[in-house]
């Protein structure tokens, strides 16, 4: 218990980004609050007005061979939230999701509170299974967002 307090105040702290500390998704996962996803109809409809969705999942996590990605999703990791607004539309509605849908909750909560319309999409596999429903009636695509290699850790 001692280690998810400490872990969770390097977080809140944002010293978790330093260089030299090793990301662990499930550690992430466990300290992250359990936001419930947004109900399927809204989601549906933010997506269908054009929604960003907004995959905030660790670059490693979708780097890895075999990750499930969601094509044109913009990929601001979790821990890099706050500090990448500025990359963020606040003129659509937008959609987080991550691997479980506890991270995607937290996104979603912390960026209502910087006054966007947010909504948690819940997991990649929640938020994959609404688009194909809604096939290509989509408004506009999904935003692309290209990352370097210092982005993703390598040096």
């Amino acid at each position: 218990m001692r280690k998810n307090f400490l872990l969770g105040s390097l977080l809140a702290l944002g010293l978790a980004a330093l260089a030299g500390w090793h990301y662990r998704p499930q550690l992430l996962d466990l300290l992250c609050g359990t936001t419930p996803a947004a109900p399927r109809p809204e989601i549906q409809s933010a997506l269908e007005q054009g929604a960003l969705i907004l995959d905030v999942r660790m670059y490693v996590e979708t780097r890895k061979e075999g990750a499930e990605l969601v094509p044109g999703a913009k990929n601001v990791p979790l821990l890099r939230l706050t500090r990448q607004l500025d990359e963020i539309p606040r003129d659509r509605p937008i959609v987080t999701f991550c691997a479980s849908g506890k991270r995607a909750g937290k996104a979603a909560d912390m960026l209502n509170a910087r006054g966007f319309n947010a909504l948690s999409g819940g997991g990649i596999a929640d938020v994959q299974e609404i688009l194909a429903s809604i096939g290509p009636s989509v408004s506009s695509p999904p935003e692309v967002i290209k990352h370097n290699s210092q982005d993703i850790g390598e040096p």
